[in-house]
């Protein structure tokens, strides 16, 4: 076990940032206008409440995990889901490299056009046991999992969590959308991330599947069970298809298909199913309740999603109630340890909130590397983002950070704001793979249980041909945007 050792880079980072705020004075933005205060230090008594304010920014991500962990509990249960795997396993063998490089690229287009990334680890489990059967080693598994999520994040296009807050922050007319946001630097970057993903675990699967050490014994929320004489064909098609639902309810239709004036055939239809009424009575809305229309799904409500498939799973195959609740329990136990991973990964940023959002050091910080030059400079501006990115695991409050002093920097020229929004993007999500205050890798790490050691010795190498690839795409887009 090596827990131990990530716990230690946490905690490291934890109080290195806490003795930030006792050299560096408070900065906020205020009507495009940097303002200096004073220096306010953590003290004693707000270590006692930065756990308060973890809680409040993780409570989603939370609650999301355990959920998860109590579905895979049940389907253990169901006496069918390890039959499932090995039927899946050995209809792979022979393929198993294909089926590796089908999961990378499908996480990576996910990640990059959807976004609400943790929303993944609704599929992952299942898609971990079978990668972890087929002889993979768990490195591997995680870099074809959740590196290609963050790869996903890099080459955003779409996707809710980066994407979206892109276009809000740095467009400065209706012509600058969602909808001419994927200019050909766009495409070309994610094909390229791609490339370089594909290229790097294939070799490493490669070797995995010629190193019989590589046989996993123990896999994440995955016990064999072979109770029931059911079919497995009911699991998977749900699971599968609540999977899809997922990805449709988070990708932000309005934004691609239409605009407030002209609303989503998903909006319309939702407007008119939840319309129906009997003698006035609005009888569907009343009957179901507040349910978000597709392109609205957040965390809060996948999780109820996630609790009904459970309940369906327990269902179908009549789970006796006793097994639901020694399931549920055996899953929340076993996703229970990333909780504490979650929130190690959120330290930081709670620190930062003591003040507000963005009234903090690490604002000052921004300002000051910011004005170095007078003018726009993308080494400048990929530089703040490294270092800002290891403080805001939350990319909307990055954005938010780095908004007033890249809008005054690139002014109203669209091509100097694209430009602005490819290097925080890429940066952002170069910092994700290795940063101690990044959810998805920490949570990864937990529960896969690799060390951060074990992580950056085996990925440096991708690491930094992505940043090649990254640095080069910057400098010719750089000399067509200046």
């Amino acid at each position: 076990m090596k827990k131990n050792n990530l716990l230690k880079i946490i905690m490291v980072t934890f109080f290195a940032v806490i003795f930030l705020s006792w050299i560096i004075p408070v900065g906020e933005y205020n009507n495009a206008a940097f303002i200096s205060r004073n220096i306010t230090p953590v003290g004693l008594f707000d270590l006692t409440l930065i756990p308060l304010t973890v809680f409040d920014l993780a409570l989603p991500s939370i609650i999301f995990i355990l959920v998860v962990g109590g579905l895979y509990g049940i389907i253990n249960k169901t006496g069918v889901y390890n039959k499932m795997i090995s039927y899946l396993t050995s209809k792979l063998k022979g393929k198993e490299l294909k089926f590796l490089i089908i999961v990378a690229i499908t996480f990576v287009i996910l990640s990059s056009l959807v976004g609400l990334n943790l929303a993944f680890f609704f599929i992952l489990p299942f898609i971990v046991a079978i990668l972890l059967s087929l002889g993979f080693s768990k490195i591997t598994t995680m870099l074809a999992t959740i590196g290609s999520i963050i790869i996903g994040m890099m080459g955003s296009i779409y996707g809710t969590d980066i994407g979206y807050y892109l276009n809000r922050y740095l467009s400065h007319n209706s012509d600058y959308t969602y909808n001419t946001s994927i200019f050909p630097d766009r495409i070309i970057l994610l094909i390229l991330l791609i490339f370089l993903l594909v290229m790097f675990i294939l070799h490493k699967g490669k070797n995995d599947l010629k190193n019989s050490k590589s046989k996993n014994e123990e896999i994440p929320l995955y016990e064999k069970n072979d109770s029931s004489k059911k079919s497995w064909k009911p699991l998977f098609i749900i699971l599968i298809t609540s999977f899809v639902l997922i990805v449709l309810g988070s990708f932000k239709w309005d934004d691609v298909l239409g605009t407030n004036a002209n609303p989503t055939p998903f909006l319309n239809f939702y407007e008119k199913i939840m319309g129906v009424e009997i003698n006035g009575f609005p009888i569907v809305s009343s009957i179901l309740g507040t349910i978000p229309a597709i392109g609205y799904w957040k965390l809060p409500f996948i999780s109820v999603f996630t609790l009904f498939i459970t309940i369906l799973f327990a269902i179908i195959y009549k789970v006796k109630g006793e097994d639901i609740l020694a399931g549920f329990q055996a899953g929340i136990k076993e996703n229970f340890k990333l909780i504490l991973y979650i929130i190690g990964s959120n330290l930081v940023l709670a620190i930062l909130f003591k003040n507000g959002a963005t009234a903090n050091f690490a604002t000052t910080i921004v300002d000051y590397l910011m004005n170095i030059p007078d003018k726009f400079n993308t080494l400048i501006l990929s530089f703040t983002t490294i270092i800002s990115s290891f403080f805001y695991n939350n990319f909307s409050v990055l954005v938010d950070t780095l908004y007033t002093p890249t809008v005054i920097l690139t002014g109203t020229t669209v091509e100097l704001r694209f430009l602005a929004s490819i290097i925080i993007q890429t940066m952002y999500g170069l910092v994700m793979f290795i940063a101690p205050t990044s959810v998805l890798l920490i949570t990864g790490l937990a529960y896969f249980d690799i060390s951060y050691k074990e992580w950056f010795k085996n990925i440096w190498k991708l690491l930094l041909q992505l940043f090649i690839v990254i640095v080069l795409l910057l400098i010719i887009v750089t000399i067509f945007s200046m």
